[in-house]
Order: C-alpha cells, then sequence, then structure tokens
C-alpha cells in the first residue's frame, strides 16, 4: 500500500511526544542548568541559562528532540 502526498503530510505534522523520562530529565537538568549559569555571572553562565532555558521548554511542552 503506497501513502498519498496528503498521508505523507498528516505524518510528519504529527508532534512526537517524550516519555516520561525523557521529561523528567529535561526539567530536572534544565533547571539545574538554569541555575547554576545564573550564578555564574558571565557570559559561559548566560549560555547556560539559556541552553538550560531551552531544555525546560522542551520539557514542559512534552515535546521530543
Amino acid at each position: 500500500m503506497e501513502l498519498t502526498p496528503q498521508d505523507k503530510s498528516s505524518e510528519q505534522s504529527e508532534s512526537i511526544e517524550a516519555g516520561d523520562k525523557e521529561r523528567w530529565t529535561s526539567l530536572i537538568g534544565g533547571g539545574a542548568m538554569v541555575l547554576m549559569g545564573l550564578r555564574q555571572r558571565s557570559l559561559r553562565g548566560v549560555l547556560m541559562a539559556v541552553a538550560g532555558g531551552g531544555l525546560l521548554y522542551q520539557g514542559a511542552k512534552n515535546k521530543a528532540l
């Protein structure tokens, strides 16, 4: 059975949800990175906080990478 272009586009538009383990890892790890980054008060700390914020966002939205 061959997929039609409409079927292919619907498969690509579906979001992939993260599992509970991945979600909690992102939330805890991202939170730790934000806190550590803010404590450093340097460019490196800002970059770490931004990266941690991305992990927090991913965990909060329940999306897989």
